[in-house]
């Protein structure tokens, strides 16, 4: 089933200290098991300095949120690596 398929998953990270007041740029769906969406909003100001919001939607195979564990994500690519092990090629690319 998952030869030749190409999958991409996303996984937001937790803010760091500071960076409490930019969460409000980033919504995705409570359950990290049912995401698949991501959206950022942006605030752009006009030539006369009215702020507008911009949003822009993403769409991965799953987005993981900032509560989910390693173990999530492990569950997540746990078939690519059952692929590994019966000889099919894998690339798993972290960023």
């Amino acid at each position: 089933e998952l030869q030749g398929n190409i999958r991409v998953f996303c996984r937001v990270r937790p803010l760091l200290e500071g960076e409490e007041g930019d969460s409000e740029h980033l919504a995705f769906p409570d359950s990290h098991r049912d995401g698949r969406k991501l959206t950022v909003t942006s605030s752009k100001q006009d030539y006369k300095g009215v702020a507008t919001a911009q949003a822009t939607e993403f769409a991965f195979d799953q987005v993981y949120g900032p509560t989910a564990s390693q173990e999530d994500v492990f569950e997540g690519i746990a078939p690519w690596l059952r692929s590994y092990v019966d000889g099919y090629n894998v690339c798993v690319f972290a960023y």
